[in-house]
């Protein structure tokens, strides 16, 4: 058999007999097709399957219970889907590993080899587009109808809301003044957010038709909005609406006294655009999901693998990471999708979640560098990339003068204010000021999976300043919300150990992820006094740490 096959076969042992069925139909299409039952006698087994597995032009994995949980089949699957060979198909009803939810998936559970399937022709259809031949059209389906309608496209890499003006339901009709300033500053607020195009709707136009509306605007989303007045009291009532579905997807009320209006405008501006932001991302994902994925622009991959990395857990990063690169494939000169992948790279060196380390750190720096080498850098390339060089070691007063930057366009942003935190706390001599602002960024958003990053700030804070029972309480509530935080570990078996209670802060240390990177997390804080503290924790607790302070070296 030919190492370059038309198609690689993946599959678990115990789906042979499905796998075979799979085989044989390719076959009879005229595509050869590799498949472990072809190896010959005396072959090395992963030579041969590794080159016909890069060699082949559609690599078609057969998802069953027994595969996803197959390491030899998600390895195939991960690599096939870095050569952009990947053809998935489901043979049995399962949940696919996490990085390939967003993949699409055909549906052949039913099929049982006959030819003339409609899903299998469709299926068949999909192989050959990868294969690179033309299906034969006797053996089509139909074309399908046309595709459902949907909103033009608008300004690239932007997400675009049309915003009505807001309707003055007194019966006085004299909330003029208060209307226009809230509407002014709804549209800047959401205007400094990276992804979202604000269109302010004309208004002498007095249609309500809030689908028409956005259709007409060439945008995804409208919002409308109403403000009432009893007395001195005000209400004001908003609501975003999809313009391909016309669904409600998010309702919110304010309250406040008519005489505080500035006040009130920014409070709610600023609310409005935190509260569109989590519901028209997740109304995004859901739209991107349902698309095939050779019909994802770049910077659809980019959005969903802003949402996948939200999770920080390892596998989300990783997978988080493979969409980001494809949305890099596709739009190099994405400076925010740059500054995704630099943040992945970023966070999986931190956490000792990478098998080489300084490769993936140097990856790490070269996609932020990427991400600014231009003259002009939005906030979410300058937040992105602060956070990402915090985690990378990188030249913390470069950062912190990035982290300037940035905050002068959105001053109230909790990443921004979180990654300043860090930062100064990395750089040292400011524990105080890091915890103050871990606390003012937790004011501002409590709910996000990001915040674990405030309280093991905080237990950080508050191991150099000493506070060991703090430290420890701290430490260990990260703990219980996310396990496999290297640094949680190191920092809840440092502070155990300082308070006296050795035997406890072994058997913390011991509970710590086998490949925790305790030199890379010591290399991380800049300055001398701190980064001793620290260590002289963790080895009265019973780390090995390097003589040199260096950081960790590949693993083997």
């Amino acid at each position: 058999m030919t190492t370059t096959p038309d198609i690689f076969l993946s599959y678990n042992r115990e789906d042979a007999a499905t796998a075979k069925r799979f085989a044989d139909a390719f076959a009879a299409e005229g595509l050869s097709v590799w498949w472990d039952a072809t190896l010959r006698s005396g072959e090395a087994y992963d030579e041969v399957t590794e080159a016909a597995l890069r060699g082949a032009k559609a690599v078609v994995v057969l998802w069953s219970p027994r595969s996803v949980v197959s390491r030899w089949v998600r390895a195939e699957a991960t690599i096939a889907d870095r050569c952009k060979t990947l053809v998935p198909v489901m043979i049995e009803p399962c949940e696919r590993p996490i990085m390939f939810e967003l993949t699409q998936t055909a549906e052949l559970t039913h099929w049982d080899g006959r030819a003339d399937d409609d899903a299998w022709l469709s299926f068949l259809a999909d192989v050959h587009r990868y294969v690179g031949r033309k299906a034969d059209i006797s053996k089509q389906t139909p074309q399908p109808p046309p595709e459902r309608e949907t909103t033009p496209k608008l300004a690239q890499n932007k997400i675009g809301i049309a915003i009505m003006p807001l309707v003055d339901k007194t019966s006085a009709q004299d909330q003029a003044e208060l209307i226009s300033g809230l509407s002014e500053e709804i549209e800047a607020v959401i205007g400094r957010l990276g992804y979202y195009l604000p269109i302010h709707h004309d208004p002498g136009n007095r249609s309500r038709d809030l689908v028409a509306i956005a259709r007409a605007a060439g945008v995804n989303y409208v919002l409308d909005g109403s403000v009432q007045a009893k007395g001195h009291q005000l209400r004001i009532t908003t609501k975003l609406v999809a313009a391909i579905s016309g669904e409600h997807l998010h309702t919110s009320k304010f309250d406040g006294l008519a005489e505080n209006s500035f006040a009130l405008q920014d409070h709610v501006a600023m609310t409005i655009a935190a509260q569109l932001e989590g519901a028209i991302m997740a109304a995004e994902v859901r739209r991107i999901a349902e698309l095939p994925e050779q019909r994802r622009s770049a910077f659809e991959f980019f959005l969903l693998a802003r949402t996948t990395a939200l999770r920080v857990d390892q596998i989300s990063l990783e997978a988080a990471l493979a969409l980001a690169e494809k949305a890099e494939v596709l739009d190099p000169s994405h400076a925010e999708t740059q500054a995704m992948v630099g943040w992945c790279h970023a966070l999986l060196y931190q956490q000792g979640w990478s098998n080489h380390p300084t490769e993936t750190r140097r990856r790490g720096i070269e996609h932020c560098r990427l991400a600014l080498s231009g003259s002009e850098h939005s906030y979410e390339v300058l937040s992105i990339c602060s956070t990402a060089m915090c985690c990378l070691g990188f030249d913390l007063t470069a950062v912190d003068a990035m982290i300037d930057r940035a905050r002068a366009k959105d001053p109230e942003d909790d990443t921004l204010i979180r990654a300043n935190a860090w930062n100064k706390l990395l750089m040292g001599g400011r524990p105080q000021l890091a915890i103050d602002l871990f606390d003012q960024s937790l004011r501002l958003d409590s709910t996000s999976p990001i915040v674990v990053f405030n309280i093991m700030g905080q237990a950080l804070g508050n191991l150099v300043l000493r506070n060991f029972d703090d430290a420890a309480r701290l430490a260990n509530e990260t703990i219980s919300r996310r396990l496999d935080y290297g640094l949680a570990h190191a920092i809840h078996a440092a502070a155990l150990a300082h308070s006296g209670k050795i035997a406890e802060a072994q058997r913390a240390l011991a509970a710590a992820p086998p490949e925790t990177p305790f030199d890379i997390i010591l290399n991380n804080i800049r300055n001398p006094a701190e980064r001793a503290l620290f260590a002289e924790g963790l080895k009265l607790a019973g780390a090995q740490l390097s003589e040199t302070g260096d950081t960790a070296t590949e693993r083997r």
